[in-house]
């Protein structure tokens, strides 16, 4: 059964994307999809990212849910802020960031479209 986070983590590469991964056995393969990072003692998941030129960090969440509720997209816009202002401090740079909520459900509908559309903007 091929997953979301496998579907996107190809549609990154095939864009030029170069995917940020981590060895998983002794011949160097490695995995690109659900990598976790630890932020200030709390986990951060990241389900695919990758980095492309101009020098740009892109963060990919993918959900597989129905309806996705206005604070599920504040929360991992948040977890995401937080694990960029790390690499930030650490690397002594400030990336540009791309940060892409996919799903296969619909966006709370409580929620109007212009408030999508402005939020996208920032």
């Amino acid at each position: 059964m091929v997953i979301l986070g496998d579907i996107c983590k190809h549609c990154l590469r095939e864009t030029g994307i170069e995917l940020i991964g981590y060895p998983v056995n002794q011949k160097n393969q490695k995995a690109f999809t659900n990598i976790r990072y630890q932020v200030d003692g709390d986990a951060i998941e990241v389900d695919v990212h990758g980095i492309a030129s101009p020098l740009t960090l892109f963060l990919c969440e993918a959900k597989t849910s129905a309806k996705i509720p206005s604070n599920e997209l504040r929360r991992v816009e948040g977890l995401y802020d937080r694990l960029v202002d790390k690499i930030n401090t650490m690397s002594g740079r400030q990336f540009s960031v791309l940060k892409l909520f996919i799903i296969t459900g619909e966006f709370d509908g409580n929620i109007s479209q212009s408030a999508y559309k402005r939020k996208a903007g920032n």
